[in-house]
């Protein structure tokens, strides 16, 4: 669990955020801010930053923790 808060390593990561006032129907905008962010950049453009992800270590502990998770029925009607 402690991996987590290292992001499992990865040497950067972004953090999206939202001003709350907008409320949680704005996600589906930042979806399609954050799909865009991910496609390659043309030859004209320089990479400021990139995303990490992957495929997990599955030899590493830490990527055998599992949650508990709600039941379908439970979040959505």
């Amino acid at each position: 669990m402690l991996e987590n808060f290292r992001f499992f390593g990865a040497p950067h990561v972004a953090f999206v955020t939202s001003p709350a006032v907008l409320g949680v129907y704005v996600i589906l905008g930042y979806g399609a801010f954050i799909t865009g962010f991910m496609l390659p950049a043309p030859e004209d453009r320089h990479i400021l930053c990139w995303i990490s992800f992957g495929y997990g270590d599955t030899a590493d502990p830490a990527n055998s923790f599992r949650t508990a998770r709600a039941e379908v029925g439970e979040v959505m009607e």
